[in-house]
């Protein structure tokens, strides 16, 4: 939502909130969308803006035909421009055994490589901050860092035949 909430600069947005950590992007979201719909997905909902319709019911479908423009719930169908689903994933240690991780993101080193050679990363799970700009360009250096480290390998192999 920090990312592309700006996009919805007075729009009408729901959030599909799987985990409680969704409530800070909805309250950043309801301070600049002109409607806000929060549907929860758990229990024990925390401290959420006024603004913020609470809708205690279960997603059928999201229509639209060029762009998001209907919510549709077993109750009732919203009218939104915009719908952001906001759930847990699996943490990147899961994928990657081994894979060295700082305070829940992937440590890298200045050229993106991981502790594990031949593997890099970028963007949003090597940490904050989770802007758009950040992960285009840390993809496009990975990108080259890991074209060098193949490269390099190729060379090797050359060498040794």
């Amino acid at each position: 939502a920090t990312c592309d909430g700006p996009l919805y600069r007075d729009k009408s947005v729901a959030v599909i909130a799987y985990e409680k950590e969704a409530e800070a992007e909805a309250n950043y979201l309801a301070d600049i969308c002109a409607e806000m719909y929060y549907i929860p997905y758990y229990k024990d909902l925390g401290r959420l803006e006024p603004k913020i319709a609470i809708k205690q019911d279960r997603v059928k479908g999201i229509s639209g035909t060029e762009r998001v423009e209907e919510l549709v719930l077993a109750k009732e169908t919203l009218k939104v421009d915009g719908v952001f689903i906001l759930r847990e994933n699996i943490p990147a240690e899961q994928l990657v055994p081994g894979l060295e991780m700082d305070k829940g993101a992937i440590k890298v080193n200045h050229n993106l490589e991981t502790n594990i050679p031949g593997l890099f990363a970028a963007g949003d799970c090597t940490g904050q901050p989770y802007q758009l700009l950040k992960a285009t360009g840390e993809g496009a250096t990975a990108a080259l860092w890991a074209i060098k480290y193949l490269d390099a390998l190729k060379n090797q192999e050359d060498k040794a035949q």
